[in-house]
């Protein structure tokens, strides 16, 4: 009878699928037949697939959990996969007897089915100092598993628990050539190209072959534009090679050969640096391109550089000075400031103006090297052509110069307005004594003074004598004349006896040469004279007078022969 049982129940359940098989399904296939055990457990180690480090900076280490379970008594295969699972694994690292550091000491895994299941990666910092060599990194695997599935139908129970192992992996800090930033150089200015000088030790254990050191901008404002060369303390020769043109990441390398731990090399750049930034500092990116003992190429991991750039160079003028007047040839001077933070060298001041009517002569004027803070005199004759506009005129003063490459540089102009003087006579004359009788000779006594403000040399002062006057000596001469000073000069003028008394005046000429060497005339200046009728007898009276002596002595020498 028991053995009829079973035959009974199943016809009974399959009648009842039948009928609701959408609902009962699921619940059939997750049923289990019989009854039974499955016993085994996880086995856990830890490896991992980046095994060699490189000393000097962060790298990261992929750890990998290999599950190789303990199968030892089957069944039904999800109790199978329970008893071999592991469950809420995690991993601790202890890097406390390890020359390097771990970041993240626990690490949060999951489930690890059999098989190979990947972990987060770790970053490991290793440092310069750290020797090559062999390490194994202590790891402990905490985990939840059951051991043992125990079923009867649907009855079920579990036997859990958690463990924990501890396990190693290995990891290898290579001997290969390892690079540092000794040091850096620089000439960069801002809106200038400069150098930049890197010097890099090979401090690893392995020498560097085929070397090349490649530098790389990380700023937007600073582009490599080529290489100089190299320096050091071994051999190698200098094979710089193309250069890239984006902004940002522009590259370009130098050749320096064989690297044996312990030297040092060089490599130089030139780099473009932008104008109107703030002097912050330019951030470059080196690496080396070499080929290991195995004959491999590598590259390094790049070595972040920051390199300060000088302001922009700048220019500034003071006691700027112009003397200028409609007709006349003048000055505009002053003193270039270098205020920039670097040397400048061949230093030249262009003077340019806005007006065809001034005109420089010359328009260039060579300095001497200016140091940060020196000052230089220079001063530009300027004619002023007599169409010119007696008002403010702007000129231009443009600086050029050698920069510490030698190179030539321009800077922007700087601006400064100077004033125009209306036209007026060079000289002031004044008469001393004008006032002559008729029929008489005279000196005409006349004071001439400088009105500019430069000295005129060899001047001649010369009079125009028209009919009333005459003269026998009509030129002066004056050595030279300072800015208003003042000399007497004397003619000598002949009024005729046909004069009338009246206010009439002679022309003045003035000839000069200027501090240019140039002569200039000027004039004719009007000096008044003032002719007054003669203060003794006239001309009849004194020949009656004249006569009746004549009679008188006559007429006394025929008596005294009478007598």
């Amino acid at each position: 009878m028991n053995g009829e049982h079973p035959v009974v129940a199943l016809v009974a359940l399959v009648v009842v699928a039948s009928l609701v098989a959408p609902v009962v399904a699921p619940v059939v296939a997750a049923q289990t037949t019989g009854s039974g055990q499955v016993l085994g457990w996880p086995g856990l180690s830890v490896t991992t697939s980046t095994p060699e480090l490189t000393a000097g900076g962060d790298q990261s280490l992929a750890l990998e959990i290999l599950n190789d379970p303990d199968l030892r008594k089957t069944g039904p295969e999800r109790y199978e996969n329970r008893v071999t699972t592991a469950r809420a694994v995690t991993i601790t690292i202890d890097d406390g007897d390890l020359p390097f550091d771990v970041r993240s000491e626990t690490v949060a895994v999951g489930e690890v089915p059999p098989g190979k299941t990947s972990v987060p990666a770790v970053t490991v910092t290793v440092p310069e100092s750290v020797p090559p060599g062999r390490y194994e990194i202590p790891v402990a695997v905490t985990y939840s598993y059951t051991r043992l599935v125990s079923y009867d139908g649907d009855d079920v129970s579990y036997a859990n628990g958690r463990r924990t192992i501890t396990d190693e992996v290995t990891v290898r800090v290579d001997a290969r050539p390892r690079f540092a930033v000794t040091g850096t150089r620089s000439t960069l200015q801002v809106g200038d190209t400069g150098t930049v000088t890197v010097t890099l030790e090979n401090v690893g254990a392995e020498p560097a072959g085929d070397a090349r050191i490649t530098l790389v901008s990380s700023s937007a404002n600073a582009r490599i534009t080529g290489a100089d060369g190299l320096g050091g303390n071994g051999p190698g020769g200098d094979r710089p090679s193309g250069v890239g043109e984006s902004a940002i990441g522009s590259r370009t390398a130098v050749y320096v050969g064989e690297w044996r731990p312990g030297e040092e090399r060089s490599a130089t750049y030139t780099v473009a640096v932008d104008e109107d930034i703030d002097a912050e500092s330019l951030a470059f990116r080196a690496a080396v391109e070499y080929e290991d003992t195995d004959g491999v190429t590598r590259t390094s991991r790049p070595l972040a550089l920051g390199v300060r750039p000088v302001p922009e160079q700048s220019f500034a003028l003071d006691d700027v000075r112009a003397d200028l007047r409609v007709g006349r040839t003048g000055t505009i001077s002053g003193t270039l400031v270098n205020t920039g933070e670097t040397p400048v060298r061949n230093a030249v001041v262009v003077l340019s103006t806005e007006s065809s009517e001034l005109v420089p002569r010359p328009t260039r004027i060579a300095l001497s090297d200016l140091e940060p803070g020196g000052e230089a005199s220079f001063s530009f004759d300027v004619h002023v052509s007599d169409a010119a506009a007696a008002t403010t005129h702007q000129a231009d003063l443009t600086v050029e110069y050698r920069n510490q490459r030698g190179q030539l540089r321009r800077s922007d102009p700087l601006e400064r307005s100077v004033a125009v003087a209306p036209e007026r006579d060079r000289f002031a004359l004044t008469p001393v004594n004008a006032t002559f009788e008729v029929d008489s000779d005279n000196p005409l006594r006349v004071r001439i003074t400088n009105r500019e403000s430069v000295t005129f040399r060899e001047v001649r002062v010369g009079i125009n004598a028209t009919a009333p006057f005459t003269s026998e000596s009509s030129t002066a001469y004056v050595e030279a004349l300072d800015p208003g000073e003042s000399a007497l000069v004397v003619f000598e003028v002949t009024v005729s006896e046909d004069a009338v008394a009246t206010t009439t005046a002679v022309d003045v000429t003035v000839t000069a040469r200027e501090p240019d060497g140039d002569r200039i005339r000027d004039g004719p200046y009007v000096i008044p004279v003032t002719v007054t009728e003669a203060s003794g007898p006239g001309d009849t009276v004194l020949l009656g007078v004249g006569v009746v002596a004549i009679l008188v002595v006559l007429g006394g020498g025929w008596w005294w022969l009478r007598r």
